[in-house]
């Protein structure tokens, strides 16, 4: 998973994960089945009927300004225009809390500029939403990740970054996870101060059970990046796996003190996990 530093934004993006992909499919599942979920990644006719029935349900105000970034994306003629519309619209869509849209017009983007970047910035949107869903949601997500991130490297090339999160996305949103695995362990080998290739290998030694690895690993992204506070959750978890009830609270402990007072939901989250420990 390729996680942002603070645990907040962690919490709000799991609040946003409650909110369907894109929109409720009960209309739409006939249309979905093993054997066709691979060709309706890029289906853009699925898109867009789902994209109207979650329109349907929105706001007179919030309609219309989607509507008119719509209607000028569509008679646009200049590729930079398109750009800009493209933009305003992945705005207001993650304003209303809907990331699976706002991911698909990142994909829209990239497709309009072909340029590695905004096909890497697609990739990670993905990769930040893999972790909220399962089935079928899930692959596809992980499935798009995939994708974006494969067009940045055959167009700009590859290199340590895009290796990495291509990795990750391998990992945790397709069924065969291992290459991801494998690539993730040779990136932390020749560098070890990928902080990215050591989370998420500290990651899956949690899957495994293997939390001696785990502490090892979240170790490693604190001496990489000591403002990484959120990975001491993950320690503290590791520790609970073992047994170790002290540490696990130490963990968190040492979190609150660290974090800046401000960030007030974090740290009633560590208040309560504490809690729960102890008791």
């Amino acid at each position: 998973m390729f996680l942002t530093k603070q645990l907040g934004v962690i919490i709000a993006c799991s609040l946003i994960a409650t909110a369907l992909f894109l929109a409720p499919r009960s209309a739409l599942e006939k249309n979905i089945t093993e054997e066709n979920i691979s060709s309706l990644s890029l289906d853009k006719s699925l898109f867009n009927q789902q994209l109207e029935s979650v329109k349907s349900n929105l706001e007179t105000i919030d309609l219309a300004h989607l509507e008119r970034f719509e209607q000028l994306l569509v008679s646009s003629t200049s590729k930079t225009d398109k750009i800009i519309f493209l933009d305003s619209l992945i705005v207001r869509w993650d304003k209303l809390m809907r990331p699976g849209i706002a991911a698909e017009y990142t994909i829209q983007k990239a497709e309009t500029s072909n340029l590695s970047e905004h096909w890497e910035i697609a990739g990670k949107r993905y990769i930040n939403m893999i972790a909220f869903f399962s089935g079928d949601d899930k692959l596809h997500i992980g499935e798009r990740a995939v994708y974006s991130l494969n067009k940045a490297i055959e167009i700009g090339g590859t290199n340590e970054s895009l290796e990495t999160l291509l990795a990750i996305a391998t990992v945790e949103g397709t069924k065969e996870p291992m290459p991801g695995i494998l690539k993730l362990r040779d990136i932390a080998e020749k560098n070890p101060m990928n902080l990215e290739a050591q989370l998420n290998l500290g990651f899956f030694s949690m899957q495994t059970g293997q939390y001696d690895k785990a502490v090892e690993r979240f170790n490693k992204v604190l001496e990489i990046d000591k403002e990484y506070l959120s990975v001491r959750f993950y320690m503290s978890e590791a520790y609970l796996a073992q047994g170790n009830k002290d540490e696990a609270v130490n963990q968190l402990k040492q979190y609150i003190k660290d974090i800046d007072p401000s960030e007030k939901l974090a740290i009633e989250e560590a208040q309560k996990r504490i809690k729960n420990i102890i008791n």
